[in-house]
C-alpha cells in the first residue's frame, strides 16, 4: 500500500486519527554519480507530530552493489512497512519524492552538520499543499517487536468463506470475505464475531494485528471466531477508504451464517458478539435483533452521547500537548461547534449555528483577516455534515437498552480516548435498565484504549508499545465465554 500520511486540519478526529505510512513493493531506486556526497548516507530520524499523535519516521539512505545511491521512507511503529524514495542531491541539499504515494509526497532538506533541516510538503484532499517543519538527525533504524503477531505453525484450523449480506439488486447476492477460527479438537466450540459493527477491514493500528492476535489467543483457549478479512491489498484499500458511515454493517450476516450454515464444530448456540468503542453500540443492537446471539462481548464502549463522547475524547487524547493559554480558548470552539450541532433539529439550523459561532467569535478578533475567518467556518462546518453530525447526534441508550443476554463490559483504566470514569457507570446503567440478565464490568489498570499495559495512556504510545492485547483482559474474556449459558428462544 503506497505511503499517505493526513496531516490533520481538525481538532479531534484528525489528531486521534493520524495517518500511517503504509507498505509499497520494492522499486528500482534512483540512479545517482557514484561520487555524490556521502554525507547524505546512513540513517536519518524524525518524529511527525500530527495533533496527538507522534510518527516516528526514517529515511534510509546507502548505495547498492552497483555503487547507485537509493533511499527508503520508512514508518518506524508499523513494522516491515516502507516505500522508496526517488533521490536528487545536489551540494548540501536533498530533494525526495515517495514513490507510489496516492498523495504527491516531496522531502527537500539542507544538510546542516548532523542535522537535515527538511519540509515536508503533501497534496492536500482538495489539491492544495500542505507542509510540515521537519528536522532529521542521525540515528538506527528501529525495528518495533509484536511479540503477539501470530505465526505458523498454528493449532488450529483457518477457513476463508464468502458470507452473504444481501441482494444486490441485480440477482446476485452480496458477499463478504469471511475468516472462521476453528481450534483443534471435535469440539463443538462457542464462537466470537470480532466485527461487531461497521466494516472493519483489519482493525490494524500503528502494526498491531489486533484480530489477528484475538482471533489466535482464542483459538488457542478453545474459543472460535469469525470475522470479515480480504484476501488482495486492492480490496483492503477500497474497504479502508470508504467513509466510516457509509461501511455496511456486517455483524448480522456473521451472526446469520453461524446459526445455519457453522460446520458441526462450532456450537450454533453459543454465539457471541466483541464490540470495540462506537462499534461495541452496534454489537448491542445486533445481539437485541438476533436471537442466535447467546453473550455480548463490549471493549471500551462510550456510553454518552456523541457530541459529551468527543469532547471528553479531544480532552484525554490533547492533554499531553503544550497548548498556550491563548490557544486554550480556541481548542474549546470544536466542542461548542459539536454540542451545537448535536442539539440542532437538521443540517440546516446545524450550519446556521456553526455560522453564528464563527461571526461571535471573529467579531472580537481585531486581526482576523478573510483567510482566517473562511479556514474556520470549514473547520468547524465539518461538525454539521454527515456522517459526522450524525456521529455527534447519536445516542447509544437506544441501542444498548434492551440487551438481555449477558454482557461483559472491560474499559482500560488508562484509556484517554473513552475515559471510564465518565462512561462506565453510564454504560451499566443503561444495561441495568434495559433488562440484561447479566452484567459483569470491571476497570482493568494500566490498560489503554487497545487494551494494551500502557506507560500513560496517550495516543502516541500505541505504536510504541509491544503488546497487542493484554493477556489478563484475554483471560477475562475466555472466562466469560465459558461461563455465558446457551442462548434462549426469544
Amino acid at each position: 500500500m503506497p505511503v499517505s500520511v493526513r496531516i490533520p486540519r481538525t481538532p479531534v478526529a484528525r489528531a486521534v486519527t493520524a495517518a500511517l505510512l503504509a507498505t509499497a513493493a520494492l522499486a528500482p531506486l534512483a540512479a545517482q554519480a557514484p561520487r555524490a556526497d556521502e554525507r547524505f548516507v546512513g540513517v536519518w530520524r524524525a518524529d511527525m507530530g500530527l495533533g496527538a499523535m507522534t510518527v516516528r519516521l526514517a529515511i534510509e539512505i546507502a548505495r547498492d552493489t552497483a555503487g547507485v545511491l537509493g533511499g527508503r521512507l520508512h514508518a518506524i511503529d508499523v513494522p516491515g512497512q516502507s516505500s522508496p524514495l526517488r533521490l536528487e542531491i545536489r551540494g548540501d541539499s536533498l530533494f525526495a519524492i515517495v514513490v507510489g504515494s496516492p498523495r504527491e509526497i516531496a522531502i527537500r532538506g539542507a544538510l546542516r552538520r548532523d542535522t537535515l533541516q527538511a519540509v515536508w510538503r503533501q497534496s492536500r484532499d482538495d489539491g492544495g499543499p500542505q507542509e510540515l517543519l521537519l528536522p532529521f538527525t542521525r540515528g538506527a533504524l528501529e525495528v518495533a517487536r509484536r511479540p503477539q503477531r501470530p505465526v505458523p505453525p498454528f493449532p488450529y484450523t483457518t477457513r476463508e468463506l464468502a458470507v452473504a449480506t444481501g441482494d444486490t439488486g441485480a440477482g446476485r447476492a452480496a458477499t463478504v470475505p469471511a475468516t472462521l477460527v476453528v481450534p483443534a479438537g471435535s469440539g463443538p466450540f462457542p464462537v466470537l464475531v470480532l466485527d461487531a459493527g461497521l466494516l472493519s477491514p483489519t482493525w490494524t493500528l500503528v502494526g498491531h494485528p489486533i484480530l489477528e492476535v484475538l482471533a489466535d489467543q482464542l483459538a488457542r483457549a478453545g474459543v472460535a471466531t469469525l470475522r470479515t478479512s480480504f484476501a488482495t491489498d486492492s480490496a483492503r484499500r477500497a474497504a479502508a477508504a470508504s467513509p466510516r458511515g457509509t461501511r455496511p454493517v456486517v455483524a448480522p450476516a456473521l451472526v446469520r451464517w453461524l446459526a445455519t450454515e457453522a460446520p458441526r464444530e462450532i456450537a450454533r448456540d453459543r454465539i457471541g458478539v466483541l464490540g470495540h468503542g462506537t462499534d461495541g453500540v452496534q454489537a448491542a443492537d445486533v445481539a437485541k435483533a438476533r436471537p442466535a446471539v447467546a453473550y455480548l462481548v463490549l471493549l471500551a464502549v462510550p456510553a454518552l452521547r456523541g457530541d459529551a463522547a468527543f469532547a471528553l475524547q479531544m480532552d484525554g487524547v490533547l492533554g499531553d500537548l503544550p497548548v498556550p493559554p491563548e490557544a486554550g480558548a480556541m481548542l474549546q470552539l470544536p466542542k461548542t461547534a459539536m454540542r451545537l450541532v448535536a442539539t440542532s433539529r437538521d443540517s440546516t439550523e446545524a450550519l446556521q449555528r456553526v455560522d453564528s459561532l464563527v461571526r461571535a467569535l471573529t467579531d472580537t478578533m481585531e486581526a482576523a483577516t478573510d483567510e482566517t475567518v473562511a479556514m474556520l467556518r470549514r473547520s468547524l462546518r465539518q461538525y454539521a455534515l454527515p456522517p459526522m453530525a450524525d456521529m455527534l447526534r447519536a445516542d447509544p441508550g437506544a441501542k444498548l437498552r434492551g440487551v438481555t443476554v449477558p454482557v461483559l463490559a472491560l474499559a482500560g483504566a488508562a484509556d484517554r480516548e473513552a475515559p471510564p470514569a465518565a462512561h462506565q457507570p453510564a454504560l451499566k446503567a443503561l444495561l441495568a435498565d434495559g433488562g440484561a440478565e447479566r452484567i459483569e464490568a470491571a476497570v482493568l489498570p494500566g490498560l489503554n484504549h487497545l487494551f494494551q499495559t500502557a506507560r500513560t495512556g496517550a495516543v502516541f504510545e500505541y505504536g510504541r508499545l509491544e503488546e497487542t492485547f493484554s493477556p489478563l483482559a484475554l483471560q477475562m474474556i475466555v472466562d466469560f465465554i465459558r461461563r455465558a449459558p446457551p442462548a434462549r428462544r426469544r
